[in-house]
């Protein structure tokens, strides 16, 4: 178990990537805010180590994912990159390497969080996350992500729209955002959880399990 606090420590993010070689599984991520940077290196690391990486990141008017990272992440694709976009409420910061370890913090994917930002957080290895019944948590998490029917998976026309959508933030001005922008966009404001609350905690479970079988048979 490590804090992982940047600066204050010099414990950064970039400590918690698996190293070539590592045994992981799979790369569950859901990080609400996103750039592309060189400094940044989580979707390197799944390339370069041909490790699957499901991502969840934000969706909304104020373009939270930069264009570069999204139109990124769709050209990987074809190697195992895949991500959905949840709109308005995303805000977590948390990403397991299945079989490595997982990180559960503040930072999101910038350049700022990674290396300038005072950020807090704690990294687990993969036995302190069995040792302290987390991996079924974690898989409650990323199932609850996986069931929630406002998720859009990323695509070539919600790229375009971000585009757009940057395009008249920059013409109207920052303090015009809110209204004008917002009416603009075809994604329906989506308003929170409660809903998924009051669904069996038992039947997700369940979910869980049988995805985890199938992927070990696969």
């Amino acid at each position: 178990m490590k804090l992982i606090a940047s600066g204050i420590n010099n414990q950064f993010l970039s400590s918690c990537l698996p190293n070539s070689g590592e045994e992981v599984d799979g790369v569950l991520a859901a990080i609400a805010y996103g750039q592309d940077s060189d400094n940044v290196t989580l979707l390197k690391n799944c390339l370069d180590n041909k490790f699957r990486l499901d991502i969840w990141m934000r969706h909304d008017e104020t373009v939270p994912v930069s264009i570069g990272l999204l139109t990124k992440l769709l050209r990987n694709m074809k190697n195992n990159i895949f991500c959905q976009l949840i709109p308005d409420v995303m805000h977590s910061k948390v990403i397991w390497w299945q079989g490595y370890g997982a990180y559960i913090g503040s930072a999101n994917h910038t350049n700022r969080a990674w290396w300038t930002n005072i950020e807090a957080g704690m990294f687990f290895t993969e036995e302190e996350l069995i040792c302290n019944d987390l991996i079924p948590q974690l898989e409650f998490f990323f199932e609850g992500l996986r069931d929630i029917k406002e998720a859009i998976p990323l695509s070539q026309e919600l790229i375009e729209e971000q585009k757009l959508l940057l395009e008249l933030r920059k013409k109207l001005g920052v303090d015009k955002i809110d209204e004008k922008v917002k009416k603009q966009r075809t994604v329906p404001i989506f308003n929170g959880v409660n809903d998924y609350t009051k669904g069996s905690v038992v039947d997700k479970k369940k979910k869980a399990l049988e995805r985890n079988g199938n992927q070990l048979f696969q």
